[in-house]
């Protein structure tokens, strides 16, 4: 079965709010069934690098990016004992991008598009995550201006996660 829909602007806008809306639901019921989770403190960091390296693939000239998104995470409910207060979360990806891929300017120019008809510019990401989790839309921010500035469309790319504890 190959089958598909289609959606307006309007449409899609109106399913991310609710989503939102949803998501910011959730995470109040959570915490009303679990107070101490409001006892969180999360610390984003987003790193970017554009590095010199290049290769070829699929023919065409690509360039490494390497991001680096960082969640620290500490417990400030004073009932925790101190060695258990902190975590770290880490996400990595090393991505190879290619500035000239053909037909690759028409999806941008829709990304764009929608972007503005969704109201979903750079900088404003953050505030439609913020119904998950307030504390993530300063890296989803940065995250997403940092994201603006890459020029091209990533051929390969390698995610690593990471998690470490006191």
């Amino acid at each position: 079965k190959k089958t598909y829909s289609t959606m307006t602007f309007d449409e899609f806008k109106a399913a991310l709010q609710r989503a939102q809306e949803q998501a910011k639901q959730s995470r109040e019921q959570a915490i009303t069934k679990h107070p101490e989770a409001a006892n969180i403190k999360i610390t984003p960091k987003v790193y970017s690098e554009e590095t010199n390296a290049t290769r070829t693939i699929l023919d065409l000239p690509a360039k490494e990016v390497k991001w680096q998104i960082e969640m620290q995470i500490e417990s400030t409910d004073p009932k925790v004992q101190e060695k258990a207060q902190s975590a770290s979360m880490t996400m990595n990806s090393d991505a190879w991008i290619a500035p000239n891929v053909p037909g690759y300017d028409e999806i941008r120019q829709f990304y764009v598009h929608m972007s503005k008809q969704l109201d979903w510019l750079p900088g404003t990401m953050g505030n439609m995550m913020a119904g998950m989790n307030a504390q993530m839309g300063p890296a989803m921010q940065e995250f997403q201006k940092n994201l603006v500035t890459v020029k091209g469309m990533p051929l390969l790319q390698n995610v690593s996660f990471g998690m470490a504890a006191t």
